[in-house]
């Protein structure tokens, strides 16, 4: 379930953001340093600042959606809406490293066949997906692959976010695995729990490696 959230809602920003700003001709660089300032941050204290937002009585979403007659939710608390309140602050934070990659990929492009393709009368939708993304497809499939160990190593912003609850529906596999050994004492099953991660994470990342070469 986390994996589809943060796919839907958080993989593709960069990808967009980088396609935007490759269009921007004045202060391109400016734009650029603005996307890169979330990166800035220390994660959990991002993470602190989204979970006061979310608190039910005097959070500022809440405060702010009683304007439109909704609410209030109880964001963390709440079995149907945790996990999105959980994904939500990548929404908004972005991927700066990710957007440098793609908007490097696009401008590598040779300028001759865009403009080649505006002169044939390509709409820019058109020369989107037929000339942007698959000239960038490599970069995709790389960050595609790291974003998946990403997900499978998520452990810091849910721990502050609501250590697992409500009723363990936040719970991942490296929560479970620090519980299992700490809470529970049984470094046996989770040390199990951690080989099958590690050769999971080791799969992906030969993956990663095997595609970057083959690019090379």
């Amino acid at each position: 379930m986390f994996f589809a959230l943060y796919l839907g809602l958080t993989f593709w920003i960069p990808i967009v953001q980088a396609l935007l700003l490759s269009d921007i001709r004045k202060a391109n660089a400016f734009f650029r340093f603005m996307y890169q300032l979330p990166t800035i941050m220390p994660a959990v204290a991002g993470v602190l600042v989204w979970k006061w937002m979310y608190n039910p009585d005097y959070g500022l979403l809440n405060y702010w959606l009683q304007f439109f007659g909704l609410g209030p939710y109880m964001w963390l608390n709440d079995l149907n809406i945790t996990k999105l309140a959980i994904v939500l602050p990548a929404v908004f934070a972005g991927n700066g490293i990710s957007l440098l990659l793609y908007y490097s990929a696009i401008k590598s492009i040779p300028t001759e066949i865009l403009e080649a393709a505006k002169v044939d009368g390509a709409s820019p939708w058109r020369r989107m997906w037929t000339m942007l993304l698959p000239n960038i497809r490599f970069i995709i499939v790389i960050q595609f692959i790291a974003f998946m160990s990403g997900v499978l190593l998520a452990y810091d912003n849910i721990y502050v976010m609501t250590q697992g609850g409500p009723a363990g529906s936040t719970t991942v596999v490296s929560m479970l695995v620090v519980n299992t050994a700490f809470q529970q004492s049984r470094f046996g099953i989770s040390g199990a729990m951690s080989l099958f991660m590690f050769f999971v994470i080791a799969l992906l990342t030969v993956l990663q490696n095997k595609i970057s070469a083959e690019k090379d």
